[in-house]
């Protein structure tokens, strides 16, 4: 539970960038989200992430943006997967863990669909391939900040995560 409280105060660290004129935007934008209002939420993460695109933030307003299409099946606004692979190709950030996990479930039923039923392994072992060398992209990344910061609590929980 420690490492967990940790990982949640360096998160919130980590946003540092934030904007004081950022703060009600991100809050509107959390807000229609939770109220599941997807298009309004998805123009709003989008009007937000106009400033804050190299950030920390940015990133999170990306992930939002995915989600956002993911969940409320926005037409228009590409596929869910882009998103959180922006994210993914942008460095690291205290979501990039996040992002992997988002952007391979998403890719991947997007593609060939999703199913919990048995079936061919042999079917997926290109694309369990794929995955596996962006895994391994993702994890150098964060080791690579781990080795610039090593007491970077983020960065250790998304290394054990």
């Amino acid at each position: 539970m420690k490492r967990c409280g940790l990982y949640i105060f360096s998160l919130l660290f980590s946003v540092t960038e934030v904007l004081a004129a950022e703060v009600p935007l991100l809050n509107k934008a959390e807000t229609l989200y939770q109220s599941k209002d997807y298009r309004q939420a998805a123009e709003a993460f989008s009007q937000a992430l106009a400033n804050t695109e190299d950030t920390a933030l940015g990133r999170r307003y990306l992930l939002r943006l995915g989600d956002c299409i993911q969940v409320g099946w926005l037409e228009g606004w590409g596929t869910s997967d882009t998103y959180y692979a922006q994210v993914l190709d942008q460095g690291y950030s205290p979501y990039l863990l996040q992002a992997f996990r988002k952007w391979r479930a998403s890719y991947h039923g997007n593609r060939h669909g999703m199913t919990n039923a048995g079936g061919a392994p042999s079917v997926f072992a290109p694309a369990n391939e794929f995955y596996n060398s962006v895994k391994e992209r993702i994890l150098r990344t964060i080791e690579d900040r781990l080795k610039e910061h090593a007491d970077d609590a983020v960065a250790l929980a998304q290394r054990e995560g």
